[in-house]
């Protein structure tokens, strides 16, 4: 486009517009100023013009478009001399320079959290927020105040070292976001520049550009249709990115638009858009597109004059002059005026009319869309950056945090409380032993002054010395070992579709235990628990039911062989009713040829074909059709429909042609009344060729019949009862004619109605729901959606794991509760409770209370609740209805809205148990309970992926949770809690050896062990066994979890990462510590060699180290090589580095002081072997031996678990 500038203005109440100007467009003078809102305004700058608005209904945005804003500067002089205007070039760069403070923002995505230079800095204050790391920080801080008893050089190494590891893995991570960012931001853009074509890239489009964009590009803003290479001004879109489904959605240009098939058709379009604030909504946009009626330019408004060509400029140049003027006055007439609103029956004009187009999202693309089908595009960018409606909705989301995280916390306050107690006890002790008659006759050492600094030095030293009982490497090594361990998730073959070969998906790592800590497990149907391919298999027309084989494509009255003949006169009403589905929906038609001709297509293979001629749409009886729907149910009936006889050819214009058993039929489409939630169904109103006009609607059966007044109701709402029964989805279907005045009167409401800017949509929904009323039933569909494989086996394991499990879906009652009796979720011994129906919230508050009291409900019980009665509920009596529904054993929600399916999840995750909620659910639909739950399960289904990029776990099929709950969330957690536990223990094990010896050092913060072994502890040690643990250990086969789902109760509530097995670390610590510190102190005496301080610290930390390792190969139950590698991984870098350490002179830099030679003097000791030996023994035999009859207990309790599994789940009453 070109030169790009606006003016905001602050808003003095919910509805006062912006106004943004594009190109060359009128300065406003003062007075136009003033008459805004009757006030003076002030410009905002760029982040308030960004910000969201708040309000309920989105404020205007008016918006002046000129699609040519870089004429030359003659050009610039001429136009603003002929408007009457002078120094126009002056006013243009002011408001240039009014841009870049005040104006929209750019189409640049930014999703990195770093840049080069804020990366140190911002990790850094990142880190420090975590209070172990600050801690750390802290107390090296001190290291370098005091005379510390640890070298302050290796701990700050070991502190480095962390920081650093956590550092690099999430500049990794913002690394991947930076790519991403930069392959978005840098994709090629054609614009409109001076009337021709020009290549830019994405992050530069601004608002007021126009764009071209051709088959399979990605849409880089969103924008409105202005023009399309197709004949009937229309363009397909996938929007499988933006709200998960995968079905083609149809765009339409806006009508009334002057042609503009060529980039220098745009050179003279002066328009003016009203639009609403940039909010987060992807299925309606209220504006509208102001056009100069004089702006339509006939044949003969192209003939040069010759007075035209003396002044070197043509008649349709002339024209553009002119009609610059006309914009000018039109647009200062509106500034005096109000935007086009409720009242407005008239829009207000100044030197020319406009002509007003109502724009609504079936005329704008998406950013995040890809165009498809249509060979090019032409269109206006209206919303970029962070106004589009994709990084509207791309908020962020409350952060999940694992529940291992609260237990760690816990933890961590008792290790930091205790380390307080034992700073204050030694630092007391300490000054005991000063005042004693022991050291008072030590004339060796120096006289210290008891004094304040003195104490709190002191006090620093101990805890200098005792530090190390809080882990420091224990949040680096579980981000480390949930980073990779996610990884297995993704590589399980087991767990990858065998069709299309997806594998399953992590997005997020951080919640791997999670899995193994579900309580509720919340899911959705469609798409989910079933296929999402539906087959048209009942149909109940004039009373009569009908039965359809799908593999003869013949149909049946019910307990009848013959198939029905529709081309038979006495037919007419089966025929009659298969006409209404085939023309009732807003499917679209191709062949085969012309869907190969456009795939085959793009851009990319075809750049030097520029300007594609539209496409004839010109499809026979005989050609194979492909049908592209909105939904699964409209392509189900119309392919049912075309194996009948009943073809849809297409429409041309609006024209919808028929082949009617060989016989063409053309209808005109006069209105396609689009399916709404609150509506429940759809309509179009049409006209055959006998001049009759028709409203033909189709939805709900609650929505349909209770508006009918003739035909057979009672028989359909049987039949729609019958066919909920089998499981099926069900539609009602009906007419009704129309006079020429009622179609009208219609159209007359329906253009004034689109004029509207505020209210526009819950308007049209009442128009609607005027028409649809007195209708003629024709009957009733019932289409079938097959359950996925494994469903039914999936269910039952997760119910037999302690899982309660609720279906959320938009289904009838009757369906659902079928589907659910299918899949295995209902036996029939359940006791089945339905909560439906309900239209006053005291009836419901007091049904609720009788079954509270009843004490009727239990594990057996089944609940079945209806979206009505759930809507009053939140409103009278939410805390009640959830104490009555958590009693039961399974809920089915019906007719469920999205924000019910997560306002359900709140209203259970929110209960005074706090129990662990999952939700799966497989379409855009159900993002919202997804996100709200602890756990986001995802499934990759008919209707898109967005679902499984919004969830935390991504699987191909329902059935494959089987295994990521009962077996992936068992290992996870199971190796987690061991993970922590075995910190505190390893940590607790190497701290009290130190501070059992100041008893034999007169409290004189003289460290037990050398600052080297310290630091290393974690890093290297004993690092590389644990994590090797945590990754591969399988602590219960696979197999035998599946087996077994009974073994995952063993396990929920977070049982192992309480204070009773906490506690049992512990004082395993405690009392490993005892016989690692005083069996050699007892052992070794009398041995001049090895029993000075030095040796008997080297012999400990040996002791120690070895210990650890032992312990955690003890609790291993699933042995690789590479837990082999990393234990071997341990034993070389301990011996390599105390090598290096105490047998090479690396001074002055680093200096072994009394290690010198030592820990070779005590290896070879024949002794030390020795007592390593009995010291192993007397540790760790006795854990084994605990261990044994704790498994035989287990295997007890799991023989009798298992026996129990066996029987019925619930036994009858």
């Amino acid at each position: 486009m070109g030169n790009l500038w606006s003016t905001n203005k602050k808003k003095s109440s919910e509805d006062t517009p912006r106004r943004i100007y594009v190109g060359e467009v009128p300065e406003i003078d003062e007075t136009s100023e003033k008459n805004w809102n009757g006030r003076k305004t002030t410009r905002d700058s760029l982040s308030h013009s960004m910000k969201r608005p708040e309000v309920t209904e989105p404020p205007l945005t008016k918006t002046v478009i000129r699609a040519n804003s870089t004429h030359s500067q003659r050009q610039r002089k001429n136009w603003n001399s002929k408007s009457g205007r002078g120094a126009s070039m002056r006013s243009v760069s002011k408001a240039q320079n009014q841009y870049r403070s005040s104006g929209f923002c750019d189409n640049y995505i930014k999703t990195s959290r770093y840049t080069i230079l804020t990366f140190i800095p911002k990790n850094l204050l990142e880190q420090f927020r975590r209070f172990v790391n600050f801690y750390f920080l802290i107390v090296t801080a001190l290291q370098y105040m005091i005379d510390s008893p640890q070298s302050p050089a290796s701990s700050t190494a070991g502190f480095l070292f962390v920081i650093c590891v956590t550092a690099i893995k999430q500049g990794y991570e913002d690394w991947v976001r930076h790519k991403a960012d930069d392959s978005v931001n840098n994709r090629k853009v054609d614009i409109i520049t001076n009337g021709r074509l020009q290549s830019t890239k994405s992050k530069h489009l601004k608002v007021g550009d126009i764009v071209r964009l051709e088959i399979d590009d990605p849409v880089p803003a969103d924008i409105l249709v202005l023009s399309s290479s197709d004949e009937f001004h229309r363009c397909q879109v996938t929007t499988a990115n933006l709200d998960g489904e995968s079905n083609l959605k149809m765009r339409y240009c806006p009508p009334g638009l002057p042609k503009l098939k060529n980039p220098s058709d745009f050179y003279h379009l002066n328009a003016v858009m009203e639009c609403e604030q940039a909010n987060t909504n992807l299925y309606s946009f209220n504006g509208n597109l102001l056009i100069l009626q004089a702006q339509v330019v006939y044949p003969g408004d192209s003939v040069t004059s010759k007075t035209s060509k003396e002044n070197g400029v043509s008649t349709s140049e002339s024209l553009s002059k002119r009609l610059g003027k006309a914009l000018k006055d039109s647009i200062r007439s509106r500034l005096s005026t109000k935007f086009a609103d409720d009242d407005d029956d008239e829009l207000p004009s100044g030197g020319s009319k406009f002509l007003q187009i109502p724009i609504t999202m079936e005329n704008m693309l998406l950013r995040g869309t890809k165009l498809k089908n249509t060979d090019y595009i032409y269109g206006l960018v209206v919303y970029t950056g962070v106004d589009t409606r994709l990084a509207q909705n791309s908020k962020e989301i409350n952060a999940k945090f694992p529940t291992a995280d609260r237990s760690i916390n816990s933890f961590l306050l008792v290790v930091m409380g205790f380390l307080v107690l034992m700073v204050t006890l030694y630092t007391s002790l300490h000054f005991v032993w000063l005042r004693s008659d022991v050291l008072e006759a030590a004339w060796y050492l120096p006289a210290n002054s008891i004094n304040v600094l003195y104490t709190v030095e002191t006090a620093f030293a101990y805890l200098v010395l005792f530090y190390y009982i809080v882990p420091l490497s224990l949040y680096v090594t579980i981000e480390l070992q949930t980073f990779f361990g996610s990884m297995y998730f993704v590589w399980d073959n087991e767990m990858r579709c065998p069709v299309t070969g997806t594998p399953a998906l992590c997005n997020t790592s951080d919640l791997n235990e999670e899995l193994g800590q579900i309580e509720y497990l919340f899911s959705d149907k469609t798409g989910t628990l079933t296929e999402n391919i539906m087959q048209f298999r009942h149909c109940s027309i004039n009373g009569i039911r009908y039965m359809y084989n799908k593999e003869s494509e013949t149909l049946f009255p019910q307990n009848q062989f013959t198939p029905v003949e529709l081309q038979d006169s006495e037919n007419s009403d089966v025929r009659n009713f298969f006409k209404t589905l085939a023309l009732c929906h807003t499917v679209q038609v191709i062949t085969q040829e012309q869907l190969k001709k456009r795939i085959s297509g793009s851009r990319r293979k075809q750049q030097v074909k520029r300007e594609t001629s539209p496409e004839t749409n010109s499809i026979t009886p005989s050609d194979h059709l492909e049908f592209q729907a909105s939904s699964p149910d409209e392509l189900a009936l119309l392919e049912s429909c075309a194996e009948l006889h009943v073809r849809f050819l297409g429409d041309q214009n609006e024209i919808l042609t028929l082949s009617v058993c060989g016989k063409i039929e053309k209808f005109k489409r006069h209105y396609v009344l689009e399916f709404d939630a609150d509506r429940k169904c759809m309509s179009v109103i049409l006209e055959n060729d006998d001049g009759e006009i028709w409203l033909l609607t189709k939805g709900a059966e609650s929505t349909i019949l209770p508006n009918g007044v003739a035909g057979s109701i009672e028989k359909s709402n049987q039949h729609v009862d019958e066919f909920a029964q089998l499981g099926l989805r069900t539609l009602a279907v009906a007419k009704k004619q129309l006079t020429r005045e009622e179609l009208d009167k219609f159209t007359k409401k329906l253009n004034k109605t689109r004029r509207l800017v505020k209210d526009r949509e819950e308007k049209m929904r009442e128009l609607y729901k005027s028409i649809e009323t007195n209708l003629y039933i024709l009957g009733a569909t019932g289409v079938e959606d097959q359950l996925q494989h494994g469903v039914q086996d999936t269910l039952i394991a997760l119910s037999r794991a302690g899982i309660r499990i609720w279906v959320l879906t938009g289904d009838k009652v009757e369906t659902a509760v079928n589907v659910a009796i299918a899949c295995g979720l209902l036996l029939p011994s359940s006791v089945q409770m339905k909560i439906t129906n309900f239209k006053s919230g005291h009836d419901l508050k007091e049904h609720l209370l009788n079954v509270e009291v009843s004490g009727e409900v239990d594990d057996n019980t089944t609940f079945i609740i209806d979206g009505e009665s759930l809507a009053i509920a939140f409103d009278v009596c939410a805390g009640l209805l959830c104490s009555v529904l958590m009693k039961a054993g399974r809920v089915v929600c019906c007719r469920m809205a999205p924000l019910q399916k997560a306002q359900v999840v709140s209203m259970v995750k929110s209960t005074p148990k706090k129990p662990i909620t999952a939700a799966v659910g497989d379409g855009a639909n159900d993002v919202a309970m997804i996100q709200e739950a602890h756990i986001g399960l995802g499934i990759f289904g008919k209707e898109g992926r967005q679902a499984a990029r919004s969830a935390d776990f991504a699987v191909a099929r329902f059935s494959f949770l089987k295994k990521a709950i009962l077996v992936h969330g068992h290992w996870y957690y199971v190796r987690l809690a061991t993970l922590i536990l075995y910190f505190f223990y390893k940590n607790v094990v190497l701290i009290f050896p130190p501070a059992y010896s100041a008893f034999y050092s007169a409290f004189s913060t003289q460290s037990l062990f050398d600052a080297i072994f310290m630091t290393f502890y974690n890093i290297l040690f004993t690092s590389a066994p644990i994590f090797a643990f945590a990754l591969q250990d399988q602590p219960v086969p696979a197999k035998t979890l599946l087996a077994n789902p009974h073994l995952y109760k063993d396990i929920s509530k977070n049982r192992l990462l309480t204070w009773k097995p906490f506690s049992i670390w512990i004082i395993r610590a405690v009392y490993h510590s005892l016989i690692v510190y005083f069996f050699p102190l007892c052992s070794l005496q009398g041995l001049d060699n090895i029993s000075d301080w030095s040796s008997l610290g080297i012999f400990m930390i040996v002791g120690v180290i070895t210990l650890v390792n032992f312990m955690l190969l003890t609790h291993t139950k699933y042995i690789t090589g590479w837990i082999l590698f990393a234990y071997s991984f341990s034993c070389i870098t301990f011996f390599g580095t105390t090598t290096a350490y105490t047998e090479t002179d690396m001074r002055p830099t680093i200096d072994s002081g009394e290690l010198r030679h030592t820990f070779f003097m005590v290896l070879f000791e024949p002794v030390f072997w020795l007592n390593m030996v009995i010291l192993m023994a007397l540790v760790l035999v006795p854990d084994i031996l605990l261990k044994y009859y704790e498994t035989k207990k287990q295997g007890a309790i799991a023989t009798k678990q298992t026996a129990e599994y066996f029987r019925p789940i619930i036994s009858p009453r």
